[in-house]
């Protein structure tokens, strides 16, 4: 991620954190269900997208995504 930006839509500022959101199947903002890279807040914001039950840090790489 080293020298990465933010892939949040608008957002230039460096990426921080790996994160996963969840697809939208009805109309609404966009999703991010692919993992990228976010700054810290967009990272938050992404993983909460769809409203999960709770969040969870990947075993593998440590990406946070949301779980219902």
């Amino acid at each position: 991620m080293q020298g990465s930006t933010c892939e949040y839509e608008g957002c230039d500022l460096p990426a921080t954190d790996i994160a996963c959101g969840r697809r939208e199947w009805r109309d609404g903002p966009p999703s991010h269900p692919e993992p990228g890279v976010y700054c810290e807040p967009h990272a938050s914001k992404v993983t909460d997208e769809g409203c999960p039950e709770y969040v969870d840090t990947c075993p593998n790489c440590g990406c946070g995504f949301g779980v219902n």
